[in-house]
């Protein structure tokens, strides 16, 4: 389900923006979230500059063909202001297209430096698109991912707009409790009529469509840290791994089409 919202500017304001993936939940997939959002920029033309300040495990980093710059944010949990200040001055005072991956122990810290500094504001202010990419688990991570989005919703101001991502990698992403889906959740539903939510990418579940041949050379590109543009190249993969993978980015591509940027 993709859940749109109208715009009201002309100019595409993917071309002027600032992503963030967040999650308070480590293992959610915000690196594979980050991987797969610079890459539809990329497809889509737009040069984009990544940055990862995950202080335990630059993983968006270490995919190469992204070029991302690490930006240590955070000590013990606490945010270290003057390096989060220098990296924002830099996106503040440039045009273009900005993803920051963030880790979940700089989740807090980070929402509260939002909050206490009106960083979001700030950049909506300059003519900055901000949008904050939110990812929710199924199984046991429901819940938890879910309270986390809903943190991020409190604190955004009226311009910055949410993208709800749906990783079934724990499983159907459901509350476990009652089978219902998050779209019918007073959180979003609350937050889709205040038109805080710009979208919603549900990212298909291969293992529970009993895909394993998909889920296999899904697990052969991350592993390996590679993005759609270098496996069509590799070698190591062969013409039937290429089909697969790129029917799997295509998916996810076309549901990012939905949204509404």
């Amino acid at each position: 389900m993709n859940t749109k919202i109208k715009s009201n500017t002309t100019e595409n304001p993917l071309s002027n923006s600032l992503h963030f993936v967040m999650q308070s939940k480590g293992g959610a997939g915000k690196t594979h979230t980050a991987v797969l959002m610079a890459q539809y920029l990329l497809n889509k033309e737009h040069p984009i500059i990544c940055m990862d300040t995950d202080p335990k495990n630059q993983s968006f980093k270490a995919h190469n063909a992204l070029k991302a710059g690490y930006v240590a944010i955070s000590e013990n949990k606490t945010i270290l202001q003057q390096k989060f200040d220098d990296a924002f001055e830099r996106i503040y005072s440039a045009k273009g297209c900005f993803l920051v991956d963030t880790g979940s122990a700089t989740f807090d810290p980070l929402l509260k430096y939002f909050k206490s500094n009106e960083i979001l504001k700030a950049f909506n202010d300059s003519g900055k698109n901000i949008y904050i990419h939110c990812v929710i688990n199924g199984g046991g991570g429901y819940q938890e991912t879910l309270n986390s989005l809903n943190e991020v919703i409190q604190i955004i101001d009226e311009k910055t707009k949410v993208v709800v991502w749906k990783n079934p990698k724990e499983g159907a992403v459901i509350d476990p409790t009652n089978k219902m889906k998050p779209e019918d959740s007073q959180i979003i539903k609350n937050a889709v009529a205040k038109n805080q939510i710009c979208g919603i990418v549900d990212i298909f579940n291969w293992a529970g469509n009993g895909d394993d041949d998909y889920v296999a050379s899904v697990l052969k590109m991350t592993s390996k840290r590679l993005i759609i543009s270098e496996v069509n190249e590799s070698t190591e993969f062969n013409f039937i791994e290429k089909k697969r993978l790129n029917t799997v980015v295509d998916k996810v591509f076309k549901e990012l089409d939905a949204v509404q940027w």
